[in-house]
């Protein structure tokens, strides 16, 4: 089963804002937006995720543990996000630029200069 991640969001805001309008402001898109997404992703999962009542939406069991899923990834991104700032604020770690290992497959082309584009350059006569 391959769900697509970027539905996510919208999965989670439903859970957060107890709707799919709610969510719909949120995420600045139409409420028929999210429940296209929302269904696409049941579609995917193969359950129901979110059953709408008259007061909003609230997430199925199933639709509970894929939002808990989607807040680990989120928070699995904002760790890693976090290690790559540099801790002195300079923009960049340890006050220099990284470099890339050596062993890093490159293209072959990636190490050698651009070519320039257009006519070439002429010097002016003095």
């Amino acid at each position: 089963m391959d769900i697509d991640p970027r539905r996510l969001p919208f999965l989670l805001s439903v859970a957060r804002e107890g709707g799919i309008v709610a969510a719909a402001d949120i995420l600045m898109v139409s409420p028929s937006a999210v429940s296209q997404q929302i269904q696409k992703l049941e579609e995917e999962v193969g359950l129901k995720l979110v059953e709408r009542t008259t007061s909003g939406a609230i997430l199925t069991p199933a639709g509970t543990i894929v939002a808990e899923a989607g807040e680990r990834i989120n928070a699995d991104i904002a760790e890693a996000l976090k290690a790559l700032r540099p801790p002195d604020g300079t923009g960049h770690r340890n006050g220099h630029y990284r470099r890339f290992p050596d062993d890093l497959p490159l293209h072959p082309d990636s190490r050698t200069p651009r070519p320039r584009r257009g006519p070439p350059r002429r010097r002016p006569a003095h």
